[in-house]
């Protein structure tokens, strides 16, 4: 079972043959912090699809591009996510809703499945062998994930683009926001007008 099925309420988002894919017809991925752990994990299955022969080409309805916001290169590259991830392993996992915002959970679960998954060699194996177009922004006083995180996420996957801006984990001034959201839109319309060019003999 792949990471993007172990759970229905992800299959929505996670599952790029499901109905995002009936209904574009292009498939962009964007996360921060754990959320870009999570895009990731999905666009690297997708890879597999791809290589089994089981997903369109991207002008058909394919992932075009990822797009990753203050996020880590390993799920435990902060020391306390550790906690919280061993933590999870002794309840099974499992939070009740009511404790927490889910939204904020879903990210945690799909990042302790990653751990369980791939030994940190493997999954970076992964990431090397990531062939669709990733954009890397990083706050450069980032204090949750150092910045030398992004930096390193963007050397392990060929051709990642790699954009550092002065701002913390949580990008709270709203002009610095505002330009990487920029820089990101701008990435997904770049790639989306590769993917559907014509091709050329």
């Amino acid at each position: 079972m792949r990471l993007s099925e172990s759970a229905p309420e992800k299959r929505y988002v996670a599952n790029p043959r499901g109905q995002a894919r009936r209904r574009y017809p292009l498939l962009f991925l964007f996360g921060h912090s754990l959320g870009g752990t999570v895009s990731l994990a999905v666009a690297t299955e997708e890879g597999e699809r791809e290589e089994a022969g089981g997903s369109a080409p991207a002008a058909a309805g394919g992932l075009a591009g990822v797009a990753v916001m203050s996020a880590p290169s390993w799920p435990l590259a902060n020391p306390e996510y550790q906690e919280r991830l061993e933590e999870w392993r002794s309840r099974g996992y499992l939070l009740r809703f009511s404790e927490e915002d889910p939204r904020f959970l879903l990210p945690w679960r799909y990042a302790a499945e990653i751990l369980e998954r791939y030994p940190r060699d493997a999954w970076e194996e992964r990431l090397r062998r990531l062939e669709v177009p990733l954009l890397v922004v990083h706050g450069s006083e980032d204090e949750v994930i150092p910045p030398e995180e992004g930096r390193r996420l963007a050397r392990l996957v060929p051709g990642a683009q790699l954009a550092l801006f002065e701002s913390g984990h949580e990008w709270r001034n709203f002009s610095t926001q505002k330009k990487a959201n920029r820089l990101v839109a701008d990435f997904f319309a770049e790639r989306a007008r590769a993917a559907t060019a014509p091709a050329t003999s």
